[in-house]
């Protein structure tokens, strides 16, 4: 499977014994390599906030009607080495309106839109498209 998948055989071990999480791409080859639709995988499951430990932030994939992602690109803005804040005002529209901006507030995790109406800036984490 892992020939099939163009991955490394010890990246799809990792995998299977749950030492390595899979990123988006890694899924889509893995659904190909088997044959199956990547919207298959999710068919059924539910989310309940006692599931996840707190830190972690979850992103669901979401598909169009052809299957192609909507989510087309994820930029990582702060890093340890580099922290980025920006103002209520100062952030910038991601893709003319079309991406959001993840920011890091007082007030919890908020996309850009949110932290504007609730006036209030922080961190930049990173941008999605």
């Amino acid at each position: 499977m892992a020939f099939l998948a163009d991955l490394h055989r010890t990246a799809v071990g990792q995998l299977e014994r749950g030492e390595r999480t899979a990123r988006a791409d890694t899924v889509l080859k893995l659904c190909g390599s088997l044959g199956i639709e990547p919207s298959a995988l999710f068919d059924g499951l539910s989310w309940t906030p006692a599931q996840y430990n707190r830190g972690e932030l979850i992103i669901q994939l979401k598909f169009d009607r052809e299957n192609r992602p909507i989510i087309t690109g994820m930029q990582r803005v702060s890093s340890p080495g580099r922290r980025v804040y920006v103002g209520t005002q100062n952030v910038a529209p991601i893709r003319k309106g079309l991406g959001v901006n993840i920011l890091s507030t007082p007030k919890g995790i908020l996309v850009d839109r949110e932290a504007q109406k609730a006036k209030v800036g922080g961190e930049l984490l990173c941008s999605v498209w």
